[in-house]
């Protein structure tokens, strides 16, 4: 299978959103941004691109190395700002 790619904006890591879904969620914006990559990577996958349904919480705090409770509490910060209806807001 060839390789699938996904872009990033320029100024993606300084974006004020994630100090804001970081305070929301009691996190570490470092963690609130390799969550969102993360995400992309699931979102690009999908069936249906742009979804996030398939998130597994425990897989994606596996991945990420920290605890599902941070990973919960980042995705439920991340509602209305970039996620909505199961997809990434932005995706299109």
């Amino acid at each position: 299978m060839a390789e699938s790619w996904v872009r990033l904006w320029s100024g993606m890591t300084t974006d004020p959103k994630w100090q804001t879904i970081a305070r929301k969620s009691g996190q570490p914006r470092c963690l609130v941004i390799a969550l969102f990559a993360h995400l992309m990577m699931i979102a690009n996958d999908a069936p249906v691109r742009g979804d996030i349904i398939g998130l597994i919480v425990e897989d994606a705090a596996s991945a990420l190395d920290c605890d599902e409770d941070q990973i919960a509490s980042i995705i439920d910060a991340m509602h209305g700002r970039v996620i909505a209806d199961g997809r990434l807001s932005g995706w299109e």
